[in-house]
């Protein structure tokens, strides 16, 4: 995870996972969670930061992107340091679910080759998270992590997704599925969703 505008982050995570990428011979996947600085940053923040994401990408498989802007949109008033702690939580949080992801087991049980399937090659992602406690909790969740003022952009036109639902004892396959099937129903038709 790195922030993107200042020095080291722009500067050195692409060199890093370049040599990743080259020590491993092309065989581990290379993903960043990299965030976007504050619009009140400055512009030649802002620019340093989109030339450090395209140097970025071509150095990992996919760049998770959080743009700081769109963090202000969940906590619009929390102190300024606040914030940057519930930035910092967004990123813990992505991270983590990606390793849940093929870490620990769940109603459909995943590996590293599902997930390098969507991931491999594929840019920019973003991330959405959504939870509930109604009776329509699956389905809730969802429609909040896909618009979720994370999400910069329409997620119609994406080409992959990949989906962690979790839940307590008492969550079902059924609620599972009709997760699934909402990003389903979302994304583009030809998506590959995991």
């Amino acid at each position: 995870a790195l922030g993107l505008g200042g020095g080291t982050g722009t500067g050195s995570a692409p060199v890093v996972a370049q040599i990743a990428r080259e020590v491993n011979q092309g065989n581990c996947l290379v993903m960043a969670v990299a965030t976007l600085p504050f619009t009140s940053e400055g512009m030649v923040r802002r620019e340093n930061a989109l030339l450090g994401l395209e140097r970025l990408r071509a150095s990992v498989d996919t760049v998770i992107t959080i743009p700081n802007d769109k963090l202000l949109q969940l906590v619009p008033r929390l102190p300024l340091q606040s914030a940057f702690q519930v930035a910092d939580s967004v990123l813990s949080r992505a991270i983590r679910g990606i390793i849940e992801i093929v870490t620990k087991p769940g109603l459909v049980n995943l590996d590293f080759n599902d997930l390098r399937t969507i991931m491999k090659g594929g840019g920019v992602a973003l991330i959405g998270m959504g939870e509930s406690e109604s009776d329509n909790r699956a389905e809730e969740a969802v429609l909040e992590a896909l618009h979720s003022p994370l999400l910069a952009v329409d997620v119609k036109g994406a080409t992959g997704a990949l989906i962690n639902v979790t839940g307590g004892p008492d969550m079902t396959i059924s609620e599972a599925q009709k997760a699934a099937e909402v990003v389903q129903k979302t994304v583009s038709p030809t998506a590959r969703i995991i």
